[in-house]
This record gives C-alpha cells, sequence and structure tokens, in this order.
C-alpha cells in the first residue's frame, strides 16, 4: 500500500552566511522547550578559512537570532565533523562529532559543561559501533559525563547508549 502526504511550504529561515546569523551546510536541528533551534553548521573540509564557520547557530521560526557557539578546533567546545544534536529535558545541548568520536554537552546558552569519548582504535565508550534501545529514562540525571562510569545513557526518548 502506498501512502501520499502533501507538504505545503510555509517559509525558509536562514541564508548562506560563514559567520553570525546565517548558516554554512547545516547537516541537524534540533528545538529546546522555549522553542529555539540550534542548527549545526558543518562548513565542510577541514581548511583553516572554514574552521571559524563549524558552529551551533541559535534562532527561532521568526528568525531571530540568538546567537552561536563553538568553532572548528579539537579542544573543549570545538567540532571537527559534527554530526548530530539532541536535547535533553533539562534544555542541555549534545552534540556528537564524528572525527573526535565525542559527545560535548553544552547549556541551553552554548556554555560547554563536559563532553565524554576520545578517538581510537582500541575498544572503549566511543570507538566500537553504539547499541541503542528503548528506555524510559530521559533526564540528563542518567546521562554519562567525562571519568564518570559508562552506564547508560538516555537522550530525550531516544533510547538508551551505551
Amino acid at each position: 500500500m502506498t501512502t501520499t502526504k502533501t507538504f505545503n511550504y510555509s517559509h525558509t529561515v536562514g541564508f548562506l552566511a560563514a559567520t553570525g546569523r546565517g548558516f554554512t551546510n547545516p547537516v541537524d536541528l534540533a528545538i529546546n522547550s522555549q522553542d529555539v533551534i540550534y542548527v549545526i553548521n558543518r562548513a565542510g573540509p577541514e581548511t583553516p578559512i572554514r574552521l571559524p564557520s563549524k558552529r551551533v547557530t541559535m534562532c527561532n521560526l521568526n528568525e531571530d537570532w540568538f546567537g552561536d557557539f563553538g568553532t572548528g578546533g579539537k579542544g573543549d567546545g570545538q567540532f571537527w565533523w559534527p554530526s548530530a544534536i539532541i536535547i535533553d529535558s533539562d534544555d542541555q545541548v549534545y552534540v556528537a562529532d564524528e572525527a573526535l568520536q565525542r559527545i560535548s554537552v553544552f547549556n541551553k546558552d552554548g556554555e560547554f559543561l563536559r563532553k565524554w569519548g576520545a578517538k581510537g582504535s582500541e575498544s572503549g565508550p566511543t570507538a566500537a559501533t553504539t547499541e541503542c534501545r528503548n528506555s524510559p529514562k530521559t533526564d540528563s540525571s542518567s546521562l554519562v559525563g567525562e571519568n564518570e562510569d559508562p552506564d547508560p545513557v538516555s537522550l530525550k526518548g531516544l533510547g538508551v547508549w551505551h
């Protein structure tokens, strides 16, 4: 059975911009409890000119811009190949970075809080395939932080991550 659904265009938010109000190669977004939209800007290959464009932009559907956070790099609060974003029930923002094989955690204003995971070739929290299974746990108290035991992690109803 084939189901057809028609969507009506509403409007576009944003425009191309290497920094500031616009987007550069947006790859994922998440919306917090206050309807703030967080957009990952991957910005393409890692060349010095593109590093400032690797960031998370904060805006809303009315095109109000609330700023951005992060930049290209390998330090705390920086991104090398950001690929996914999610927000927990406390409005903490989690950004997965494929190249750095880590999760960086920020508060709702973009302040870096903590990270976990590290690039490596041995078995470890982020070097192997991640298992996900359904779980009712969705609060941030169940999240694994840096230097904590690798207990299951739950992110806003998407399951438990090991």
